[in-house]
C-alpha cells in the first residue's frame, strides 16, 4: 500500500472538478482551486465532514502568475501533513483518472 497523496483539483467549485473532488476525497488530501470562494468553502466543508480528509481551498484565477505561486506554496505546506495509507480501491480510482485524462483533448486557453 502506498501513502496517501495530495491531489490538486482546478475548477473544483463546480462541474467535473467538483465531481473529481467528491470521488477522490475518501483516499486523498485535496487542494481545491477555483475562482468562486463560497463554493470552494462549501465543498471543502462537505468533504471534510463526510471523509475527515485534509482539504485546503484556494480562490484563484490560474491565468495569473501570482495565483500559480500560491498553489505551489500551498502544495509545499500540504506535504507536511501526516500521511495515511490508502486502499486498493484508490489505485483503481487513480487508474480511472489517468485513463480519462489521457483521452481528454488538449485545450489551449
Amino acid at each position: 500500500m502506498a501513502e496517501r497523496t495530495i491531489v490538486a483539483i482546478t475548477g473544483a467549485s463546480s462541474g467535473i472538478g467538483a465531481v473529481f473532488a467528491r470521488k477522490l476525497a475518501a483516499e486523498h488530501d485535496l487542494l481545491l482551486v477555483a475562482r468562486r470562494q463560497e463554493r470552494l468553502e462549501a465543498l471543502g466543508a462537505e468533504l471534510r465532514e463526510i471523509y475527515g480528509t485534509n482539504i485546503e481551498v484556494l480562490s484563484a484565477d490560474l491565468a495569473e502568475e501570482t495565483a500559480l505561486a500560491r498553489v505551489a506554496e500551498l502544495l509545499r505546506h500540504m506535504e507536511k501533513y501526516p500521511r495515511r495509507r490508502r486502499s486498493a480501491e484508490t489505485d483503481e480510482q487513480e487508474a480511472y483518472v489517468r485513463a480519462w485524462t489521457e483521452r481528454a483533448p488538449n485545450v489551449d486557453t
